[in-house]
């Protein structure tokens, strides 16, 4: 690599004092011959070359937030009360009336002490366009799906596809809703963590207002509009119950990521849940803990801009190829 980086600089040192037209040309080409031979090089060494002491092609991932270590496991609670059968089979665990698509998704991302989530029953697809606000009232699109009391997140593309800031910090805002009206969400102000949180803009690349189902119940306390993680300790198995009979279980020492989601079908035939368990010899079935299932963004540098002798200079991190296209006398030429 030394080598080619010396003729690298020889080649454009004569380069700038030649004045012979074939000669400039005959120059050009040995320097774009050399130069992708340091672009190569690089690129399988993992070397960016003009990038900077120490830098790679590698380089820009090793900022990139870390996938979560976080691990859950979804069951069903042993039915309390009396049910109703006309409604749903005696025996039935689940106790839902309608298949369902429980999504877990994590709100504010850190440790266990730290990280919230949110859940919908339907996948986080009751959501709809955000138009314009008026003080606490949000104009929207469609209100169909929409209750007073539900909490919803405002958010649009650029916070969904940034996920969380260096702290796990959610970029989006929960709120929780007072009034329901034809294109009008009427919210408590109280409830955003942030006074800006309720200003729309113009500029905001697709503005949404989605729905999500967790509540106050029971020994479930929301924190800003979401449910605390808590992880087993003390003797205690840590589940979360959701809804009709639908819970949750965090495994021990998860770094919870903003963004990481979790999907529970749950099947009204069955009266379960889709999801893996393991027997012992009795048959009893403990529930997997299972990684999230996203949310993965995929990342590949191009290269590398610098300044060098009075102009910018491009180093490549692609690795390229001639198509199988190309006919042999085409390579040559």
């Amino acid at each position: 690599m030394k080598e080619l980086k010396a003729q690298q600089a020889a080649l454009k040192k004569q380069l700038s004092v030649e004045t012979d037209p074939n000669k400039i040309q005959d120059l050009k080409t040995s320097l774009d011959k050399v130069s992708t031979e340091i672009a190569v090089l690089g690129t399988a060494t993992g070397e960016a070359a003009g990038a900077g002491p120490g830098v790679s092609c590698g380089t820009p991932l090793k900022d990139l937030p870390p996938f979560g270590q976080a691990w859950l496991a979804a069951g069903l609670a042993d039915p309390t009360g009396k049910e109703d059968p006309c409604v749903t089979p005696p025996d039935s665990k689940y106790r839902g009336v309608e298949n369902q698509l429980y999504r877990v998704e994590i709100h504010r991302g850190g440790p266990a002490d730290v990280a919230t989530f949110k859940w919908s029953r339907d996948n986080g697809s009751v959501a709809t366009r955000w138009l314009g606000s008026q003080g606490s009232d949000l104009l929207v699109a469609n209100t169909r799906g929409f209750a007073a009391g539900n909490w919803v997140e405002l958010s649009d593309d650029a916070k969904e596809l940034q996920g969380g800031d260096a702290q796990g910090k959610p970029r989006s805002v929960l709120v929780k809703l007072v009034k329901v009206e034809n294109g009008v969400l009427t919210v408590d102000p109280a409830t955003a963590s942030d006074s800006s949180a309720l200003a729309w803009r113009a500029s905001l690349p697709n503005p949404t207002v989605r729905r999500w189902d967790q509540v106050e119940r029971g020994d479930v306390l929301l924190d800003g509009g979401a449910v605390p993680v808590k992880e087993p300790a003390g003797g205690q198995q840590g589940w979360i119950d959701l809804e009709d009979g639908v819970r949750v279980q965090f495994s021990p020492g998860g770094q919870y990521r903003c963004g990481d989601y979790w999907l529970i079908p749950a099947r009204v035939a069955t009266g379960r849940l889709e999801w893996p368990a393991d027997s012992d010899a009795s048959g009893k079935e403990t529930p997997k803990a299972l990684p999230p299932r996203g949310i993965a963004h995929h990342y590949a540098p191009l290269g590398f801009v610098s300044w060098q002798d009075g102009e910018f200079q491009y180093q490549t991190c692609r690795c390229e190829f001639s198509p199988m296209s190309v006919c042999p006398g085409d390579l040559a030429a």
